[in-house]
């Protein structure tokens, strides 16, 4: 068998099998064309098969130039269409890293969407820029970098996603995520020493600050109270916040509640969200323990 391999668009040249297999091995930025040519009886046709490998694995130093125009491209200025077009096509962002620099760009042009849809946006822009944060979730879940981490955190925290290590992230966010997957994932201690640190690396929607700071105050709280209440039952019914972010407010309110051993607080907020994905998980046991207790 003849094997024939061209790398970015060189001349085909042969290869042995040892010498291509060791340099698919390495392979990191290229794109490779292999010919494989077979024909073990001269009376018969040549058999050949052709593969296209494309190779784009980003090392360290690419991935941390990618962030270095993020932070200047939208950190360091109000994040537009304009500065996320311009980092996008920021020399730096191009070549090996390039995915994720498309990555960081879904996510920020999924928030601009987000908050127009905010200002009375029609439902296509709503099935818009969720299909840019699934976007950008895919293209980023499976880096291990802090701020890919991070921003994979914060969709799922938008989108009442409990799947993934996002309860693990640090911070206000980290506690936020942690709280949808029910009084169990909290603990029973109050939180401490949560830092908005993390949070600066990547912009957030307004709405959704809004929520991790109300979940953030609800973990520190040592005791329930009737302005707990009326603040959470404010945002649950805000027109400024979206449906996911109202079930956030309702399991934030629950859990809290229960932690707090306030079962008859816990009770309204347990019944809004029972038999919603993915809180029916541990708000439907909840309730019917409650539902007995109070009779």
């Amino acid at each position: 068998m003849n094997v024939l391999v061209s790398v970015d668009g060189a001349r085909e040249q042969p290869i042995t099998i040892d010498k291509l297999l060791a340099f698919l091995k390495s392979a990191t930025n290229a794109l490779v064309r292999i010919r494989l040519e077979n024909r073990p009886d001269k009376r018969m046709t040549t058999a050949v098969s052709a593969y296209r490998l494309e190779f784009r694995i980003a090392d360290q130093v690419s991935l941390a130039r990618v962030e270095e125009a993020f932070r200047q491209h939208i950190m360091h200025s109000t994040p537009t269409p304009d500065a996320i077009r311009i980092f996008l096509e920021d020399p730096r962002c191009l070549g090996v890293a390039g995915e994720y620099a498309s990555g960081l760009y879904a996510y920020v042009h999924a928030l601009l969407l987000k908050e127009k849809v905010g200002d009375g946006g029609l439902m296509s822009d709503y099935a818009m820029h969720s299909e840019r944060f699934g976007e950008a979730l895919q293209k980023l879940e499976d880096l291990d970098r802090k701020l890919a981490r991070l921003v994979c955190t914060i969709v799922r925290l938008m989108r009442n996603d409990i799947s993934g290590e996002g309860s693990a992230a640090p911070g206000n966010i980290g506690i936020a995520h942690k709280m949808l997957c029910g009084p169990a994932a909290l603990g029973s201690s109050k939180r401490h020493n949560s830092s908005v640190q993390d949070e600066r690396l990547c912009p957030v929607d307004h709405g959704t600050s809004r929520v991790i700071a109300l979940a953030s105050r609800l973990a520190e709280a040592d005791r329930w109270s009737n302005l707990l209440e009326e603040e959470c039952r404010s945002a649950a019914t805000s027109d400024s916040l979206s449906v996911d972010d109202h079930r956030k407010v309702f399991a934030y309110w629950a859990v809290t509640a229960m932690r707090l051993g306030d079962r008859e607080a816990a009770l309204y907020p347990l019944q809004q969200i029972a038999s919603i994905y993915p809180f029916e998980q541990w708000a439907d046991a909840a309730l019917a323990k409650y539902g007995r207790e109070l009779g």
